[in-house]
């Protein structure tokens, strides 16, 4: 019976039943100052909207048309993007410390600054 109930009691310590993810962030958006090629990706609500946002910590995956990628651990990463070579996709990852959250995007239409643009 003892090892019944020590067995009970690590099972117990390694789920949390019932418990939900409270990462708010549900989209990827991009800044751009017009004439500049860095773009700045964050997600939504941003941390402005959500001071937990703060001491969330992010992975980034970016890819690009020629298949290349990037990645940042960054909570908002500003990063040029020549219109030769746009970014197509976009994942990341944010965690809380209990629980992690997934966010992808396609972009449609793809990303890059406007660097050359006025010119």
């Amino acid at each position: 019976m003892k090892n019944l109930i020590t067995l009970a009691i690590i099972a117990i310590g390694s789920f949390a039943f019932g418990q939900t993810c409270n990462i708010e962030q549900n989209g990827i958006f991009e800044l751009n100052q017009f004439g500049s090629d860095e773009v700045f990706f964050y997600t939504a609500p941003n941390s402005i909207q959500n001071p937990n946002a703060n001491n969330y910590t992010y992975s980034w995956e970016f890819q690009f048309e020629n298949g290349g990628y990037a990645s940042f651990i960054e909570r908002e990463p500003l990063f040029s993007v020549s219109c030769s070579n746009k970014v197509t996709y976009t994942k990341v990852t944010i965690s809380n410390g209990t629980c992690s959250k997934v966010i992808e995007k396609t972009w449609r239409p793809k990303v890059c600054g406007t660097g050359n643009l006025i010119n």
